[in-house]
């Protein structure tokens, strides 16, 4: 349980395209992505970002349910950000309310209808119907900023096969971008999400490959952590969380790409799940 009035990050999922198990992936887990971002659940304000398998941890750590209203906002659709809704134990509790916020680029006709598609038959044994809990789908676009009282987000678009955005909440004072999934070009930063992240206290970016592995992954829709350094640098960002893990990276693997990070931006760390970051100004 999250009790500090500083505006903290919880790490529910860090892994990409797949959840893993096993002795090589122990120290960083296997949940796919999904982020809490806010202050104390108790009196202050959360939002999570992406609904992959970590948003079962994060259910599992909920003492309170009924009356709660969360907000969940979706980079993009593919399976590995969506499998943990059909698990999100609030969804099936009377007297909560449950809001996902998706993008109108992304989603024109909203993200109600991807939802009913994405829990029907023959994919899913149960439908959305048998949600007790009041449901909200809330479109924005690119260019509107995401009022959710204390905490505040925007967007910018970044490049990922069937699209998706990048997100930047504002809370307490500090700004947290979140940018997975994304595919760089070689040789040019992607500018306009450079300036998107521009001073943040912390980045957490698509590191799935290096840069030695990039060109064999052309199209796939994903970069390096050499990118995210390369980023945070141009940028200026305060800290660097190297996310979105291949699903085959073994823990050595990722202590390994931790220690060649440090050498280079020193405020960089690779998240894990079930980490707490606590932003300090």
């Amino acid at each position: 349980m999250v009790t500090t009035q500083q505006p903290i990050v919880k790490f529910w999922g860090t892994r990409g395209s797949l959840p893993v198990n096993g002795a090589a992936h122990v120290k960083y887990g296997g949940n796919t992505s999904c982020v809490e971002i806010g202050t104390s659940r108790e009196n202050g304000q959360f939002v999570i970002i992406d609904a992959g398998t970590g948003l079962h941890a994060f259910s599992e750590s909920l003492t309170e349910i009924t009356g709660r209203d969360f907000h969940i906002c979706l980079s993009h659709f593919h399976l590995d950000h969506l499998i943990g809704i059909p698990f999100f134990a609030p969804l099936f509790q009377a007297g909560c309310a449950v809001h996902f916020h998706t993008i109108i680029e992304d989603a024109p006709d909203g993200f109600e209808p991807i939802l009913d598609k994405f829990m029907a038959e023959p994919f899913f044994p149960i439908q959305s119907d048998v949600f007790e809990a009041e449901l909200y789908f809330h479109s924005h676009a690119s260019t509107t900023q995401i009022d959710l009282g204390d905490l505040k987000l925007e967007t910018c678009p970044i490049p990922h096969p069937g699209g998706a955005h990048a997100y930047r909440t504002h809370i307490g004072g500090m700004d947290v971008v979140y940018a997975t999934d994304t595919e760089h070009e070689p040789g040019a930063l992607n500018s306009r999400l450079v300036e998107f992240s521009q001073t943040a206290d912390l980045m957490l970016y698509d590191c799935t490959y290096d840069d030695d592995e990039f060109m064999d992954k052309k199209g796939f829709g994903h970069s390096t952590w050499q990118e995210a350094i390369r980023l945070a640098q141009a940028a200026e960002v305060k800290n660097l969380a190297i996310y979105h893990h291949d699903p085959s990276r073994s823990d050595v693997q990722l202590d390994e790409i931790e220690k060649k990070a440090q050498r280079v931006f020193k405020n960089s760390f690779v998240a894990a799940d079930n980490q707490l970051f606590v932003l300090d100004n």
